[in-house]
């Protein structure tokens, strides 16, 4: 997100990702000026999605930690865990308007970046 420093008029790039939070507390590299920038409703909602979509995904994790491990190194992840994540999906889609779903596929996401620190893990 793009905001103006009121105090000096700077444009600033503000990195949303840094924060779950709603509005932005910082200050102005120019001035020093403090600031609050407030993320716009999607882009908060979108927020929101992408930690829902983590929870889920690391709850069927928890709940299968038996089987994760296994399943990754023997590349049958998706057919052991198949109905978990469709469960999970579910769950997302219910949760999720459609308005975000059309930003982006953050469970999806979320199961490959799951994927991709465990496969590191576990040096695969």
């Amino acid at each position: 997100m793009v905001t103006v420093c009121p105090e000096c008029k700077t444009k600033l790039k503000v990195d949303e990702s840094r924060s779950a939070e709603e509005s932005l507390k910082f200050k102005c590299p120019k001035c020093g000026a403090v600031l609050l920038a407030r993320k716009s409703n999607t882009d908060a909602m979108v927020e929101k999605a992408r930690r829902l979509a983590k929870t889920v995904m690391s709850d069927i994790a928890l709940y299968n930690a038996n089987i994760v491990e296994d399943a990754i190194r023997n590349d049958t992840f998706f057919d052991i865990l198949g109905e978990e994540i469709r469960e999970g999906a579910q769950l997302y889609n219910s949760r999720v308007s459609p308005e975000v779903k059309a930003t982006g596929d953050y469970y999806r996401e979320a199961i490959e970046a799951f994927l991709r620190k465990k496969r590191e893990e576990l040096g695969l």
